[in-house]
């Protein structure tokens, strides 16, 4: 089972790439992240570290932070399927 953190990082993680209309290879070439490993954290498959997203978020043009906003509400994990 997926662990909602990795999931709703994932989600923000596809949602940014495809806002800046950048394919999963544009966006491997910018951070030097594997396509592959880019794809897992996309699917929530595997947990990112923090070089990797330190990494990817300079490649995307925001803060760390942005990966996780939204993500509480009112001190609960929101729904991720619903939430962007």
């Amino acid at each position: 089972m997926r662990d909602i953190l990795d999931s709703y990082f994932g989600n923000r993680l596809r949602f940014r790439r495809e806002e800046l209309d950048f394919d999963i290879r544009v966006l491997s070439e910018l951070s030097n992240v594997p396509d592959t490993i880019i794809a897992s954290y996309e699917a929530g498959n595997i947990r990112c570290g923090i070089e990797d997203m330190y990494k990817l978020s300079r490649a995307l043009d925001v803060s760390i932070t942005y990966f996780f906003q939204g993500i509480l509400s009112h001190g609960n994990v929101i729904d991720t399927e619903h939430h962007i």
